[in-house]
């Protein structure tokens, strides 16, 4: 689950640049480009891919369904 920050973390923008919203981040925030990511994270979005895969799967098998359904419930 991707954790919700609170809306005063967020500030608006000035008018005319590209980001209506931006992240309130203080100098110690930023993590080296070349940082090693926790075996966790992996975990998470290989779980977060095959989760998205058999959902889209399973929509895909039970789309055909839909003409009998609107048949049978008129």
């Amino acid at each position: 689950m991707v954790p919700v920050l609170p809306e005063s973390q967020y500030y608006r923008e000035k008018e005319g640049t590209d980001n209506m919203v931006g992240l309130l981040r203080s100098k110690g925030d930023s993590s080296p480009s070349g940082a090693a990511v926790s075996g966790r994270a992996w975990l998470m979005l290989a779980l977060a891919t095959v989760g998205f895969a058999v959902n889209f799967w399973a929509w895909a098998l039970l789309s055909p369904l839909g003409p009998r359904f609107k048949d049978i419930l008129e």
